[in-house]
């Protein structure tokens, strides 16, 4: 079974925490830290005035 894609709200559920914002070509991006310290991951959201909730378009481990 293919593991799912990281989101912004899945993170969080993993005790990630968000520490920093910032604008981009991509989309807003997020940036989240496990409670440990050692991870980081980037994500980048998308909205529409249209749209119901802002979504996850993708997010990456920071290396």
């Amino acid at each position: 079974m293919a593991q799912d894609k990281p989101t912004v709200e899945s993170l969080l559920k993993q005790g990630y925490d968000v520490v920093g914002v910032f604008p981009s070509d991509a989309g807003p991006g997020i940036l989240l830290e496990d409670d440990d310290g050692d991870r980081l991951m980037m994500c980048f959201v998308a909205e529409t005035p249209q749209s119901a909730e802002i979504v996850t378009q993708y997010c990456k481990p920071v290396r």
